[in-house]
């Protein structure tokens, strides 16, 4: 069996381009790919609390093995039960919560039900903080924001180099993740957890928070206009999801591209 993880954002759902949404073509190699009897799942730098917004842009469209969600730091089933679950240091929410209010810098944060977000963010459901004191540091997942302005820029470069966390960056935002927390930690853990030792593992993603799955996985898909580090993380290239689907159920070709 071959268990393959997804990005979400335009990876599998598309913001820009000719195709908007979810295209056609890979629906239809996502149920070929099932139907033959492998697992299809979601791995995203989202958070858990948003499955509603996902379910509600894919419309019924792809239906997922397995969740993924904040980058690796909880792993769910197929109906959004938690398998597994990994938070934040206190201590770094805290320390990040503080250096953000301090440069007016907008966060969010994944919390276990639901998004909080800082005075400078607009994220839709998300509930607004002025203070630590109104959520629990202790059970936050992940950290986002936008490193836009030359503030957002700097404190980005900054945390970059701290030894307690994981910064990473997406097309979109960069999160704060703890150490050891990785989409492709999360993708080895999973198959892990199936106790399936001889399955495949597979990947494809387009952005810097995806090298890790596309490195880990034993066969990885990326796309032509992705970064130049994000390529070299891949095994091969691809337009989509449907081209991967393509490779991954040939056997010659899946011999020739999987990693020794």
């Amino acid at each position: 069996m071959i268990v393959f993880g997804t990005d979400f954002d335009d990876t599998l759902y598309f913001h820009s381009g000719k195709e908007l949404g979810v295209r056609q073509k890979d629906i239809d190699a996502i149920e070929r790919f099932k139907k033959a009897g492998n697992q299809f799942g979601l791995i995203s730098g989202r958070a858990r609390c948003m499955m509603p917004e996902i379910d509600e842009l894919l419309n019924g469209k792809v239906k997922f093995d397995f969740m993924i969600f904040s980058n690796g730091a909880c792993v769910c089933d197929q109906d959004g039960k938690i398998l597994w679950e990994h938070f934040l240091p206190e201590a770094v929410v805290r320390d990040v919560f503080e250096q953000a209010a301090k440069g007016k810098i907008g966060i969010v944060l994944h919390g276990t039900e639901c998004l909080y977000q800082t005075e400078d963010m607009d994220f839709k459901n998300a509930i607004h903080v002025t203070s630590i004191d109104e959520f629990d540091p202790s059970r936050i997942y992940s950290i986002s924001f936008h490193p836009i302005s030359e503030v957002e820029k700097d404190f980005f470069r900054t945390n970059q180099n701290r030894k307690d966390v994981v910064v990473v960056a997406n097309s979109q935002f960069a999160d704060f993740n703890a150490n050891g927390i990785t989409k492709g930690t999360a993708l080895n853990r999973l198959t892990h957890m199936m106790g399936q030792t001889e399955d495949i593992s597979a990947a494809i993603g387009d952005s810097f928070n995806d090298e890790s799955m596309l490195k880990d996985a034993d066969i990885s898909f990326t796309f032509e206009n992705s970064d130049s580090s994000v390529k070299n993380c891949a095994t091969c290239i691809v337009d989509g999801i449907h081209e991967a689907v393509d490779v991954l159920l040939d056997p010659s070709q899946l011999a020739a591209n999987r990693r020794r």
